[in-house]
């Protein structure tokens, strides 16, 4: 089973209530059941706190990050594993909304210059 280079997929607040800013759309390597696990602040891989992973079409899933998995500042790693496949997300788990007016004039020049 191999596991492809983590993808960076965004920033949220520590202990964001507000499920669409705690969703993501991803794409996985295979099209197969997922199971999440987390890891935070470069911890160990243990259970979620209901993080979920749920097909739309093809291998393209929702990420959900459950509210009990954004406790603590720093990096969140989400390991999605299907029966044949991992694939790593990495969020930033901050102390603002990065959905703010300044948050995203930040966001959005980070992209225009080619920086996730």
């Amino acid at each position: 089973m191999a596991v492809i280079a983590a993808k960076y997929i965004g920033r949220v607040q520590k202990g964001e209530q507000t499920a669409a800013k705690r969703t993501f759309i991803v794409d996985v390597g295979t099209h197969e059941a997922q199971t999440v696990t987390v890891s935070k602040a470069g911890g160990a891989f243990g259970a979620t706190g209901g993080s979920t992973c749920t097909q739309l079409t093809g291998t393209r899933y929702k990420l959900v990050v459950h509210v009990d998995d954004l406790d603590t500042l720093g990096q969140l790693g989400l390991l999605s594993t299907g029966a044949t496949d991992n694939q790593l997300f990495v969020v930033d788990v901050v102390d603002f909304d990065p959905y703010t007016e300044g948050a995203k004039s930040d966001v959005a020049m980070r992209y225009a210059a080619g920086v996730p």
